[in-house]
């Protein structure tokens, strides 16, 4: 390769490559750059550059990734000139702070950008616009460029000032050889590999692993990509031949976001580096990857280059947990005062071998974080917590700001993220602490969810609550399509501390008034894992789900000695209405319907019916999602919360339901919905309503197959159908009553026992037809076999189907974020077939 690449010289002339001079070297989007092409592009470049400043100045690049990047590098490496790179996720006022610092001579930019640069560096730093056509005409200059010292700065890498000023850590051409000579050896490349960079020049092992690969003799493929344009790593890693593949943390997660599958490639190795890795993690992008490839992951900074690495070959256990790694001979753990502390303790990690020189024009900041040791090594200061673990293992438990105190003990941050990584519904997470509204500390719980999926906050609760102490389980959980990053491409805590904190300064949390509102608070907090809920918190919203609204239900039933149904719990979620309904001896309700959402003047009232087994929790999501001008009202089978049978066939619910229903609203018009099993009852009760000549405008289907179409069973055969239901249903309850379980097992088999009574009901279901229009929303995420079933929908119906598609699973299809999709399909039928206001009919017009 380059000979100043190969070689510990000073002499940075083009000689000296290895291979052919036709062998590739750069890869991009359809151009590829041999070494031939390269020699001759960076001497341009190169005089290009000497042209327009003096070597020793820092030149600013807003160029930052792929493969004009890495010949900029290069250039600026052969001229002894020092290069820094910006990309253009920061605020200008930002990098115009950082430029002005730094003192940049000379902003770099492509075609186009100009003006950007001329902006940033406030008409006082010069600004060129790299247009190939021009340098490349240039005659080569004769003279050979000679370094003064070999550890002059090559390349400074800013951070992105997230945690305080921004700061540019210098990196010299030998620092940079010697990155690359670690990548090279550690990943065996050779002339037969391309390396695969998804990364910008910003961070620093792009430039060092780019060294390694181009003094190995490999080619380097630079994805044009960038953010949600990660969705076309797998072609372009096929397409380029790419063998091994290196991604910030940040990107690794992306892609198991967007479940990349890499299995067709050539892919050999994954190198990882960047943030706190879990084990979990790692299993799901090994299920992305190539039968043999290995994943590597790397702990470092740019100040201290690779500190540490953890190789996971394929075929060998993962552990849980965070990622630990060799003990590395050349790292300390030490307390405050620099003193290493004994195994297992906590302490700051620094490390004897460092890859830079300092900070960028910051001397002060360079003396506190490199320190000078009695025994004449220096220490660079990482500023991470770890310890070693089990004497041979580094485990590295993240910032030290990472580290803080709820409720007077100290609590990782990091360990609690892990946890929450276990969980096989959760995709990402973040914990970030904010101030607590009274004082203190509270914590807040950030996730994305598995594809399809979506776990309920009170399942998170349970997760947590399972493998941690209850002072280390957050306040809230906050689903998010996608954790906010950094320009450096890592979680952006500050962003999520201060959206968390604005939430919780307006909240305030009112304390219990009365001996009632302190034993429904105290339950309430008891469920839901949380000190921090008041009087006006809603129960769900803060966590609860269906299994502990029944739990809440059976307690307060035993508690207040009154039948307090989930239906009333819906309609009453705070503390303070809840109470206000027992006082008043008004929580008696052995209905299964209830208000889910009331409006002022409802143009339609909307029903809701549960799935089978499911309580009228399942559809609270919905009834929230849905902006039309409805009274929602939901429905449940007899039996979730309570011990009376549920009805053993779809007519008889239907029947329970309407009459219910028309007690609670008799006028209509209606809407009549369900999700799975309450698709079909959805459809009965409209047929039903319809016999007594109430309007039903629509019937809408939440992914659920029509019902198989089959003739009415004979005397012996519906006997012998019923004998062995109720012989499951005794086996059931057997189950559930003799033998021991906690509540929530208990509530858990009752739930079943309803489900199974359901499914039988639906095994004997015979259909007939509705007049009322039929809306079918398919998950897209359904099993394909049920598409011809949908259709079925158009026999049980004289008002036509439709049948429409909207992201998520059979399951999820009715859960935030996915349940928006539903929601706008019930929206615009609702606008397709809106009746006149009743107020107006009423009046008679």
């Amino acid at each position: 390769m380059l000979q100043w690449l190969g070689e510990t010289q000073t002499d940075v002339s083009a000689e000296g490559m290895t291979g052919e001079p036709n062998h590739p070297l750069l890869i991009e989007e359809g151009t590829v750059m041999t070494r031939a092409d390269v020699e001759r592009a960076t001497a341009l470049l190169s005089d290009a550059l000497l042209s327009l400043v003096r070597p020793g100045q820092l030149v600013g690049s807003l160029i930052h990734r792929g493969l004009e990047a890495a010949l900029l590098l290069l250039a600026a490496n052969r001229s002894g000139v020092p290069i820094t790179f910006f990309d253009r996720s920061l605020p200008e006022n930002e990098w115009r702070r950082v430029i002005e610092g730094a003192e940049c001579a000379l902003l770099v930019s492509a075609p186009g950008d100009g003006p950007l640069a001329a902006r940033l560096g406030s008409g006082r730093v010069p600004t060129w616009e790299v247009r190939p056509d021009e340098w490349a005409s240039l005659p080569a200059l004769s003279t050979v460029v000679r370094r003064t010292e070999s550890d002059a700065p090559a390349i400074v890498v800013f951070s992105s000032g997230t945690t305080g000023d921004p700061k540019g850590v210098i990196r010299s051409i030998v620092a940079l050889r010697r990155a690359g000579d670690n990548f090279r050896e550690r990943h065996d490349l050779g002339d037969g590999d391309v390396l695969g960079d998804l990364a910008s020049f910003r961070f620093v092992t792009s430039s060092g692993t780019t060294y390694g690969a181009l003094c190995s003799g490999a080619a380097v493929s630079f994805h044009a990509g960038d953010g949600d344009g990660l969705a076309s790593v797998a072609e372009w890693a096929v397409r380029t031949g790419v063998t091994v593949l290196r991604m910030q943390a940040a990107l690794m997660r992306t892609l198991i976001e967007l479940e990349t599958d890499l299995r067709g490639s050539r892919v050999r190795a994954i190198s990882i580096a960047g943030e706190t890795l879990f084990g979990s993690e790692l299993e799901r992008l090994r299920a992305l990857l190539p039968p043999g490839c290995e994943i590597v992951c790397a702990y470092g900074s740019s100040e201290g280059g690779g500190i540490a690495s953890a190789r996971f070959p394929a075929g060998t256990a993962i552990p849980a947990g965070r990622i630990r790694f060799p003990r590395p001979a050349h790292v300390r753990i030490v307390d405050e005062n620099l003193e290493v502390v004994r195994d297992g303790e906590v302490g700051e990690i620094v490390s004897t071998k460092q890859q830079s020189a300092g900070y960028w024009k910051k001397p002060t900041l360079t003396s506190e974080r490199y320190i000078p040791v009695d025994d004449g090594t220096v220490l660079y200061r990482t500023g991470d917590l770890g310890r070693f673990a089990d004497g041979d293992t580094l485990e590295v438990l993240g910032r030290s700001d990472s580290q803080v105190k709820v409720r007077g003990q100290n609590v990782e941050l990091t360990e609690i993220e892990g946890m929450l990584l276990e969980h096989p519904d959760v995709r990402t997470a973040a914990v970030v602490d904010v101030p607590r509204h009274g004082g203190g500390t509270s914590m807040i719980a950030f996730f994305t969810p598995a594809a399809g999926k979506l776990p309920a906050t009170g399942t998170l609760r349970r997760h947590l609550g399972e493998r941690l102490p209850a002072y280390k389980i957050p306040a809230r959980f906050v689903v998010l399509d996608r954790l906010p990053t950094t320009p450096a491409g890592k979680i952006d805590r500050s962003r999520l501390r201060t959206s968390s904190a604005d939430g919780e300064a307006e909240r305030d949390l009112r304390e219990p008034r009365t001996l009632v509102e302190s034993a429904l608070v105290e339950q309430m907090r008891r469920l839901l894992g949380t000190e921090e809920l008041g009087i006006d918190d809603d129960f769900f919203d803060m966590g609860g789900d269906s299994l502990s609204a029944i739990e809440f239900a059976v307690w307060a039933s035993r508690r207040f000695g009154i039948h307090l149904s989930t239906t009333v719990l819906v309609a009453n979620p705070t503390a303070v209405s809840l109470a206000r309904q027992i006082e008043r001896q008004d929580a008696r309700h052995e209905k299964t319907i209830g208000i889910l959402r009331d409006c002022e003047e409802p143009v339609a009232t909307l029903v809701l019916i549960a799935g089978g087994g499911d309580s009228i929790v399942s559809q609270r999501p919905l009834s929230k999602a849905i902006r039309g001008e409805f009274r929602i009202i939901g429905v449940q089978g007899r039996g979730i919360d309570d011990r009376r049978r549920t009805e053993t066939s779809v007519t008889a619910y239907a029947e329970r339901a309407v009459r219910e229903l028309l007690a609670l609203d008799p006028t209509g018009p209606y809407m009549i919905g369900g999700h799975s099993f309450g698709g079909i009852v959805a459809q009965e009760m409209a047929r039903q309503l319809e016999l007594q000549n109430n309007n039903v405008l629509a019937v809408v289907v939440i992914d659920t197959a029509a019902p198989a179409d089959r003739r009415p069973p004979g005397f012996l055969r519906s006997t012998l159908r019923r004998a062995r239901g109720w012989r499951d249903e005794v086996r059931d309850r057997r189950l559930m009553f003799g033998v021991r379980h906690d509540r929530r097992e208990t509530l858990r088999i009752r739930k079943g026992i309803v489900f199974a009574v359901h499914v039988r009901a639906l095994g004997n279901h015979v259909a007939r037809p509705c007049r009322a229009p039929i809306l079918v929303i398919r998950a897209e995420g359904s099993a394909q076999e049920n598409d011809q079933r949908f259709g079925r929908w158009a026999e049980l119906t004289s008002g036509g189907l439709s049948v429409v598609s909207t992201p998520g699973t059979h399951v999820s299809i009715k859960d935030v974020p996915y349940v928006g999709g539903a929601a706008a399909h019930i929206d615009a039928l609702f606008d397709d077939v809106r009746p006149c206001r009743r107020a107006v009919a009423r009046a008679g017009t």
